[in-house]
């Protein structure tokens, strides 16, 4: 990210953008506040184009392609949304980026502009909170929620969330979801033991894989357990042409991150 956009998104983070998750709880936490950020969140927010750029888009690159419009709900302050718009291989014309938080929007903007991304191929919008998305059905190629269903407090306006996924999503086009597994001792956000099963208010919560699948209801679940894995391992340099698929999908339950690739009917 070039100057002078670095500085002032590092100043929008350290005042409390991207730190307000869960809007609709009854109690105070930290997840339901805006909080000043410490050094160490703010240098992983700045990181976070690049992280996905190796790990979001090569998923996305492997299993989808190019296309034209992307919608990231949700987007926070623009890490996915940014890693899309400068992906090679989508090639998209149109990356729009969507959340309720009007901080995290702000900051969602500078960090596009520090990637030399106009408004033309990258922008932004508020929207309202548990309101439907403010776009006609079947407007994208491709819609992706990337750690936002946790933060989503009542199972059924999780059921809402994906529905409106798909009513955007034109037919033949992709819905990638990603939220933490729950299946792991400590929950990702919280750090709380057994934190996704011991639910509470202001809290986020993980759902279990048998659950997101029953959302789709208009779309077909693409396996893509063994890309995670082998992805993974690539990264760190390991090879992976001796590891069966198969072997592959299994280790793929053990990882702390869901990812839900799903193809619309």
């Amino acid at each position: 990210m070039i100057e002078p956009y670095r500085s002032q998104f590092a100043d929008l983070i350290r005042h409390g953008a991207g730190t307000l998750d869960i809007h609709d709880a009854e109690v105070e936490t930290r997840f339901t506040v805006e909080i000043e950020a410490p050094d160490a969140l703010i240098e992983r927010e700045i990181e976070r184009v690049e992280l996905h750029q190796n790990s979001l888009n090569a998923l996305l690159e492997s299993f989808v392609g190019r296309v034209d419009r992307i919608l990231d709900v949700g987007c926070g302050t623009g890490a996915t949304t940014v890693a899309m718009a400068l992906s090679p291989g989508l090639l998209a014309s149109e990356v729009i980026g969507v959340d309720p938080n009007d901080h995290s929007i702000d900051a969602a903007v500078v960090r596009a502009r520090g990637y030399h991304l106009t408004e033309d191929r990258c922008w932004f919008r508020t929207i309202g909170i548990g309101e439907p998305l403010p776009f006609e059905d079947e407007s994208f190629d491709l819609t992706t929620c990337v750690s936002v269903i946790e933060y989503v407090h009542r199972i059924e306006d999780r059921h809402a969330l994906v529905a409106e996924l798909e009513r955007v999503t034109r037919p033949g086009g992709h819905i990638l979801l990603i939220t933490p597994s729950p299946f792991r001792a400590r929950d990702y956000h919280t750090r709380r033991f057994f934190g996704d099963w011991r639910r509470a208010d202001g809290f986020p919560w993980a759902s279990p894989p048998w659950q997101l699948r029953r959302m789709f209801t208009r779309s077909e679940l693409i396996p893509v357990r063994a890309h995670q894995v082998e992805n993974g391992l690539r990264k760190r340099g390991v090879p992976t042409s001796w590891i069966p698929q198969r072997a592959a999908s299994l280790a793929g339950w053990a990882l702390p991150w869901q990812k839900l690739l799903a193809h619309r009917h």
